[in-house]
């Protein structure tokens, strides 16, 4: 064999199997001195990586260990050609014979490989394959990310995304940390905005703006919304929607000493089950994230997803899909929780990020308070005058009555086994305070009525008053809903009313919440019975001809 191919065959081997292109060509001194290199390689990449994301971006890590691993080759083929080049190479001492030394050397390698790389590499960072749903948009199903067990749980701060072993079983969850160790979290809601809610740190609310103008039902579902949340010191991306809430609004959740409270950029139900939000332990948590690897897109026809990792085929396809980049979300390659927001087309929001539409939403000071119950004790509310179950009584306001609630008090009380919150109301001019726990967005149950359960798309369409096709109630994907009624006719001619606001599914209702300010705001109770829309009372209905006649059914156009 001439020199020639010996060089060629001696760096192909040290280009992917270093050092045996040194036995090759039979050059115990750089063998020898190669091998703990070698052993050490995952140790030298862990650690750039580990490092560099201190100070670097997610991408330009990327680019620091692809660099490392080019020079790291480029300098094994060097020495193969250097090697190949000794002129005493011939008069060398051979190695021992390879029957018995290939064999052991194998061995010998593969077990000290896995032994550093399970008790150091790992440990400095790691590549995890996601396969949860819950941080999306940022992080996706598929994803390829790398992970660190080298952090401190005591020290963990808000924003950081952490994964961490489920309460009742031996997996792996991820998600973002909302709430630290001896914090309260506050939950509460709005109707007047596409805002699941708002996480409170001590009172404090995590800004939030909407971006985009369109929802994102054909990806996440009916509603669903894209927002930058202020979290900490990190600006993120998340899905959201008034529509899908994981907690009952107006929850207060106390933080252990040894406890964070976490939640995925997801905020659906869908993506937040199987353990992906709420308290946990901190020593529960197993890994902190750095930054993503490969980012796919789980839009794309034909993104596997596997019910499970015991599925061999299937988690074989989409390591393949992953690896051949057929799916990769490249402006999300990269992406390292740091305070930069990622924008991506999404097709719902333009490639310039600076033509995408920001809806900032109002903070807790100037969002008005104002809604409109009713009273749900069949014996009456009494109004007081001061937030105390003691103060004087002004006046007992009757059962299924309407208010106006105008403030509410932070603290969480208990009565008659309710728990609940004082709220300031005006009722008939007068101004007091009443126990919430005796208040809901209804109060009829409608007992005479056998009303059909009922999801989200049983209600969204078009819906016509009967035996009326030119006016409609048209209740939207994005929970928004629009109606044309008859207004009324008088020596001028006849008008119609048109209304808008937002709906929902509740309890089998389909509530309607109407836009406006605090003095129009109407709340409409309707139900489905026999692929009807109904009501059956008077002020819970839509009403047109002058705001004179209810509107008790409607029939929905096919």
């Amino acid at each position: 064999m001439n020199l020639k191919t010996q060089t060629f065959i001696a760096v192909v081997f040290n280009f992917f199997f270093p050092p045996w292109g040194f036995y090759f060509l039979n050059d115990r001194f750089y063998f020898w001195r190669a091998l703990p290199l070698v052993l050490f390689y995952g140790v030298f990449v862990s650690g750039i990586a580990f490092l560099s994301i201190k100070g670097f971006s997610g991408k330009s890590t990327i680019l620091l260990i692809i660099l490392f691993i080019f020079l790291w080759n480029l300098c094994f083929v060097r020495l193969a050609i250097l090697s190949s080049r000794k002129t005493l190479r011939s008069q060398t001492k051979q190695f021992p014979k390879p029957i018995w030394f290939l064999p052991i050397m194998m061995i010998l390698i593969v077990s000290l490989r896995l032994l550093i790389k399970e008790n150091l590499e790992n440990k400095i960072a790691r590549p995890m394959i996601v396969t949860t749903q819950s941080m999306e948009p940022n992080i996706n199903y598929n994803d390829i990310v790398i992970v660190t067990d080298m952090f401190n749980e005591a020290h963990l701060e808000r924003g950081d995304i952490v994964f961490y072993q489920g309460q009742y079983d031996e997996k792996e969850y991820l998600a973002r940390i909302i709430g630290i160790p001896g914090e309260t979290i506050k939950i509460f809601s709005y109707w007047d905005y596409l805002s699941t809610y708002h996480d409170n740190k001590n009172g404090e609310e995590f800004y939030k703006k909407k971006i985009g103008t369109k929802d994102f039902s054909d990806w996440k579902g009916y509603g669903f919304s894209l927002y930058q949340e202020k979290i900490g010191n990190k600006d993120v991306l998340i899905f959201d929607s008034y529509r899908n809430q994981i907690f009952e609004p107006n929850e207060n959740i106390s933080i252990g000493l040894f406890q964070y409270f976490v939640l995925g950029d997801d905020r659906s139900l869908a993506s937040q089950k199987n353990n992906s939000f709420g308290l946990i332990e901190d020593s529960k948590i197993k890994a902190k994230f750095l930054f993503s690897l490969i980012s796919n897109d789980t839009r794309m026809e034909g993104i596997v997803i596997c019910a499970s990792d015991a599925d061999v085929k299937c988690n074989l396809k989409r390591y393949l899909q992953s690896f051949l980049f057929l799916n990769t979300r490249w402006l999300f390659v990269g992406y390292d929780n740091k305070n930069e927001i990622v924008i991506e087309d999404f097709d719902q929001i333009g490639k310039d990020p600076t033509n995408m539409v920001v809806e900032v939403l109002p903070n807790k000071e100037t969002k008005p308070a104002d809604e409109r119950f009713c009273v749900l004790s069949r014996n009456g509310l009494r109004l007081r005058k001061e937030p105390n179950i003691e103060s004087e009584k002004i006046e007992l306001i009757p059962f299924e009555e309407e208010l106006l609630v105008t403030k509410q008090k932070d603290d969480r009380i208990i009565i008659d086994g309710k728990e609940g919150s004082w709220v300031q109301v005006t009722y008939k001019d007068k101004i007091g305070w009443v126990f919430n726990g005796y208040l809901d967005w209804h109060c009829h149950q409608h007992e005479d009525v056998n009303r059909s359960k009922i999801d989200e798309w049983d209600v969204i369409g078009v819906w016509h008053p009967e035996g009326n096709k030119n006016h409609y109630l048209n209740l939207n994907a994005d929970g928004r809903y629009f109606a044309r009624l008859f207004g009324g006719c008088d020596n001028d001619g006849c008008t119609v009313s048109e209304f808008s606001g937002f709906w929902k599914v509740k309890d089998h209702y389909v509530i309607l919440k109407s836009d406006g300010d605090s003095s129009s705001l109407r709340t409409y109770i309707y139900w489905i019975a026999e692929g009807v829309l109904w009501t059956d009372k008077e002020h819970h209905g839509l009403k047109e001809n002058y705001d004179n006649d209810i509107v008790p059914m409607f029939v929905k156009e096919l």
